[in-house]
């Protein structure tokens, strides 16, 4: 009698073990019960469910200096000169080559749904500097395909392009040509170079051996924007060299902060997404502390980020998102966009420019990525 009840005991701790572990799988890998367990695991309310009542104590629109057409010319001016540090601003032109050998990890790759063919290009912003992209072209049977729409996909932190593949097919099934470009110092791409001065801001002696990182020590690099925004204007220059009239840009993560700085300087991109990746500093906090590029801005730039929002969506036919997770795992979760939406569309309209603005928030995963919503969301924007 003892050893069946012993017995039954056991079963019924491993079925318990069981489901157990069964929810915890559950947790990790069906989004709606991530979502639940992200909400619940959440240590404040201020989390995922409401913005921190301190953060909000700033008004948006006392951060933004653009009112009218005049604004839009000048503060765009202001902000090429500042990435190129020239003066009358003008942009320091690079150019994309293609090196007419296969890329070496094109099999990484080769069953994407709607893909056709994929080249390698690069371009050198300084001699010792080298950054990648991706020609993707859609198969000629794509939905679309032949439409003369092209994208450019700028990637985060912590993974290449390959990563994004969720929501880059959508794309290359409804028939875009999309250019993808990693992150500097992921993939092929250059991880550091020669610093050009010191940290008091003195030039770097010749020979001192100072090397600095393309992320963490922008302070070194002269023009350090440039050097993150420039591959991307020079894969519009292609683009348009191959036919392409309809340019649009989505940047994930980092990637994000990227293409808004080449929106906001270069009008040919009809519209862009920037998805879970870039705030202002008044509302960033814990894992989304300002570095790299945005830091760049927020230290010593010509505009705030709103008037930055307001540039990359300011023109006619133009328009500009910004999309976020609520529940994201890693950073700029919350629905901390919508309180600055209004204001910034407010001003974007009183311009008198044209264009558009707006905030999408994604409830329907935790991750830091763009769901199947999210590439439906970007999809239907671009297309609308």
């Amino acid at each position: 009698m003892r050893a069946r009840t012993l017995k039954r005991i056991g079963i019924g701790l491993a079925v318990i073990a069981v489901l157990a572990g069964g929810l915890v799988v559950a947790s990790r890998v069906l989004d709606p019960v991530n979502v639940v367990y992200k909400r619940m695991k959440a240590s404040s309310p201020y989390m995922f469910e409401e913005i921190d009542p301190a953060l909000t104590e700033t008004d948006p629109a006392g951060l933004i200096a653009i009112h009218t057409a005049q604004d839009v010319v000048a503060a765009r001016r202001d902000l090429l000169g500042w990435i190129y540090g020239t003066a009358p601003a003008e942009r320091r032109r690079a150019k994309l080559y293609n090196p007419r050998a296969g890329w070496s990890h094109a099999s990484d790759i080769s069953d994407w749904a709607g893909l056709g063919s994929v080249s390698q290009y690069y371009v050198n912003v300084r001699p010792d500097l080298i950054s990648y992209a991706y020609l993707l072209k859609p198969r000629t049977d794509a939905e679309g395909a032949g439409k003369g729409k092209a994208i450019i996909y700028h990637n985060g932190m912590a993974s290449t392009f390959v990563a994004a593949r969720d929501w880059l097919e959508p794309l290359l099934e409804e028939g875009w040509t999309v250019l993808a470009f990693d992150q500097l110092g992921y993939g092929e791409n250059s991880r550091e170079i020669d610093c050009d001065k010191q940290a008091d801001g003195k030039p770097a002696p010749e020979g001192a051996g100072c090397i600095a990182n393309l992320h963490n020590d922008l302070a070194l690099v002269d023009n350090p924007v440039a050097l993150h925004v420039e591959p991307v204007l020079a894969g519009i220059d292609l683009l348009r060299e191959q036919g392409f009239e309809q340019i649009d840009g989505l940047g994930f993560s980092a990637g994000a902060a990227t293409m808004t700085f080449a929106a906001a300087v270069d009008t040919r991109l009809r519209r862009t997404v920037a998805a879970a990746g870039i705030l202002p500093p008044y509302l960033r906090e814990g894992q989304d502390e300002l570095f790299g590029i945005a830091k760049e801005l927020a230290d010593n730039g010509p505009v705030s980020f709103l008037d930055l929002f307001i540039l990359a969506g300011a023109g006619e036919g133009r328009a500009y998102l910004q999309l976020f997770n609520r529940y994201d795992r890693c950073c700029y979760r919350n629905v901390k966009g919508r309180h600055y939406e209004e204001a910034v569309k407010l001003a974007l309209a009183g311009s008198g420019m044209g264009g558009g603005f707006s905030v999408a928030i994604d409830e329907s995963h935790a991750r830091h990525a763009i769901s199947p919503f999210g590439a439906r969301t970007v999809i239907d924007f671009l297309t609308d």
